[in-house]
């Protein structure tokens, strides 16, 4: 390990501390038992929400709530979905998928949370609306200066865990599985995340409201073929899964002398840089949608972190431990042969050049927020497409610690937020309720 990787893993285990972990929690159990168990009780009733308002004319300028989503899932669904969950699963054995689960199911209500209040308070702006985890800080807390330091940590995050951890993971495929080097593949998603950022007269959430959703099903189909490869496999890997998050001690396979400690706290961090609830970063993606209805667009927050962690993150998992891989790499290749390695190779360069576009988004989303002048945009972008070539020459370990580092420091001032701002959180769910519309229209009239 070198001295930067050392100096990052020290950094992200001082802020994803009893403290942040206790925050994250507490934020999403507020919220879950306060809307009374919402996605549970009235999942029926989000899921038809989210399609009819596929099909609904849109009601303003900017992003349709499905467009806004993909742009989040974009940047939610990056390389940490495949080689964050091995490398998860390295540090904290099995059973950190078992706490993975458990973040994202409190977390569903914390991005509920950050979806509604980023559309409740957002403002409307030459191109469309603008909104997110600073325009409700400032607006809802009244405190401009935490909005202000809220989006410094976000740029910073954006450079870490949106663009360098995400090139480095890619590169590291891509030099694995087509012997590319690794400068070679970071300057070819630079590329193409420049050619989407200065696209002329277009919008980022056009590109990903089409990259986003071909390259969740293709991954998604190719791991479900994999697993129907490993299918007498499932039980154990289930079984390793729940053992290793409540015994004292993991031991299956190569993941030995694992502490459950470190599957809570390793878990909980992997999961959230997967899905992103608790830092309101996604609250940017969401604030621009067109929806007028901040519990309506909540769902789309809900339906986000549930695809995310518990289908695309479950799939890699499950076909990690059932398959008895260290690497992603190895149990697709080891299914499929060398078409299964492109396979993957292909999917984790999609998967981080839709994550460098969306968080892409969202820095200059909070560096706007800061200051007016184009320059600063333009300066902003050409940096980002450079680190994404950065990214691709370091340890991925290096660029995953320094994420984690400003992913924590986000979620302080974002969950507190949240939590003084319950009031409108509560009111978004009652109106969400109110808005469920039926599955099939009614035949029948009481008299």
């Amino acid at each position: 390990m070198t001295d930067l990787e050392t100096f990052a893993a020290r950094g992200a285990s001082l802020v994803w501390g009893p403290g942040l972990l206790l925050v994250l929690l507490g934020t999403g159990l507020w919220f879950t038992l306060g809307s009374g168990l919402f996605p549970i009780r009235r999942a029926g009733g989000i899921f038809r929400a989210v399609i009819r308002s596929l099909f609904r004319k849109k009601r303003g300028p900017g992003p349709t709530p499905f467009e806004a989503m993909s742009t989040a899932l974009g940047a939610t669904v990056g390389t940490g979905n495949i080689a964050g969950v091995s490398a998860a699963i390295l540090t904290g054995g099995p059973g950190t998928v078992f706490w993975m689960w458990a973040g994202a199911f409190l977390g569903m209500m914390t991005k509920f949370a950050e979806a509604a209040l980023a559309v409740a308070h957002h403002e409307r702006g030459a191109e469309g609306f603008r909104g997110g985890a600073m325009y409700y800080i400032k607006k809802g807390l009244k405190m401009p200066v935490l909005a202000s330091a809220w989006c410094v940590l976000c740029i910073g995050a954006s450079f870490g865990g949106g663009c360098m951890a995400q090139s480095g993971s890619a590169a590291e495929s891509c030099l694995a599985v087509l012997n590319l080097p690794r400068p070679a593949a970071g300057l070819l998603l630079a590329v193409l995340t420049a050619a989407a950022l200065f696209r002329r007269g277009g919008r980022v959430e056009k590109v990903s409201g089409v990259l986003v959703p071909v390259m969740a099903v293709l991954y998604i189909t190719g791991s479900a073929a994999a697993l129907a490869i490993f299918r007498e496999h499932l039980g154990t890997a289930l079984g390793m899964i729940f053992e290793g998050a409540f015994s004292f001690r993991s031991a299956a396979g190569g993941f030995t002398g694992l502490m459950t400690a470190d599957a809570v706290r390793v878990g909980l961090a992997r999961g959230t840089f997967t899905n992103e609830a608790g830092l309101g970063s996604a609250s940017i993606a969401h604030g621009a949608s067109s929806e007028r209805e901040p519990g309506i667009q909540g769902c789309w927050g809900i339906l986000e972190v549930f695809v995310d962690t518990i289908v695309v993150c479950t799939l890699t998992a499950l076909v990690l431990l059932a398959g008895g891989c260290d690497t992603a790499a190895e149990a697709f290749t080891g299914c499929f042969g060398a078409g299964g390695g492109i396979f993957l190779a292909a999917s984790t360069f999609l998967f981080a050049l839709a994550a460098m576009i969306g968080w892409a988004y969202y820095g200059e989303s909070a560096l706007s927020f800061l200051t007016k002048r184009k320059s600063a945009l333009y300066g902003y972008r050409i940096l980002f497409c450079a680190a994404g070539v950065l990214g691709s020459c370091i340890e991925f370990g290096a660029a995953l610690g320094i994420s984690d580092i400003f992913d924590g420091l986000m979620a302080f001032p974002n969950c507190a937020a949240l939590i003084f701002l319950s009031k409108d959180v509560f009111a978004s769910v009652r109106g969400a309720e109110r808005n469920f519309p039926p599955l099939l229209p009614r035949l029948f009239r009481r008299r």
